[in-house]
C-alpha cells in the first residue's frame, strides 16, 4: 500500500519544465501558492494511472516481500 498526495499549485509562471522540488521552494518563497493538498490510500499503485512503477518502494534487500510493493494485476 502506498499513500499518493495530489497538490494544487498555482503560479504566474509557466512550470513546464521545472523540477518538483522547485516548484515546491516557490511555494516555500511565495513566488506560487498552493491550494490545496488531497492524500489517498492506494492498495494496488498497479493500477494506479499516475503510477511510474518507479523503484523507488522497492527495499534494497528484496528478500523482504511485506515492504515491496505488489505487482499484481
Amino acid at each position: 500500500m502506498l499513500f499518493k498526495t495530489t497538490l494544487v499549485i498555482w503560479s504566474r509562471f509557466d512550470p513546464e519544465g521545472m523540477e518538483m522540488e522547485d516548484l515546491a521552494f516557490s511555494v516555500s518563497q511565495d513566488e506560487s501558492y498552493c491550494s490545496g493538498c488531497a492524500t489517498e490510500e492506494i492498495e494496488n499503485p498497479r493500477k494506479d494511472i499516475d503510477f511510474d512503477g518507479n523503484s523507488f518502494f522497492r527495499p534494497e534487500d528484496s528478500t523482504n516481500e511485506e515492504e515491496s510493493v505488489q505487482h499484481t494485476d
